[in-house]
């Protein structure tokens, strides 16, 4: 399993969307199914990417990303997209699904490649307009990738 409060810190150090840390330990704890954690090579294990994810009760073979995260020093190394494509295989996900703001241009990269990997169609709607949220916060789009094949 992983370690909750070791994921809260790697994401507050790393300036994502910060949950609180009760909630990285009922990840840890609840939705360890549907989490990849990559971690360095050294016997401390330390984790250096993340991702949360759950499959949807109306659509089980959907898997919504919640979050997805890697350490600075370790960025550009194609940790995101293996981290993806981990989650695919573990879950055996039909679809993926995740929302990303408008102006995170790596998030949707990231997202369009992955579909591109595995010969998956990627569509986008609004889902939840800035207006939802409280003032600062983006819109966030709904990226919907399926089906998901194997990786090319």
């Amino acid at each position: 399993m992983a370690d909750g409060s070791a994921l809260w810190s790697l994401a507050r150090a790393n300036g994502l969307d910060e949950n609180s840390p009760y909630a990285y330990l009922l990840w840890a704890e609840y939705f360890a199914d549907t989490m990849v954690v990559a971690t360095t090579e050294d016997d401390d294990e330390t984790p250096v990417g993340f991702v949360t994810a759950f499959a949807r009760p109306d659509e089980p073979s959907t898997v919504f990303v919640w979050q997805i995260g890697v350490d600075d020093s370790h960025r550009r190394r194609g940790i995101a997209g293996s981290l993806l494509d981990h989650l695919a295989e573990w879950t055996g996900l039909e679809t993926l699904e995740a929302t990303v703001t408008p102006t995170n241009v790596a998030s949707e990269t990231l997202f369009r490649r992955f579909g591109e990997r595995h010969g998956a169609s990627v569509t986008t709607e609004d889902l939840f307009p800035e207006d939802a949220f409280p003032p600062g916060h983006e819109a966030e789009v709904r990226f919907r990738i399926g089906p998901v094949t194997s990786p090319r």
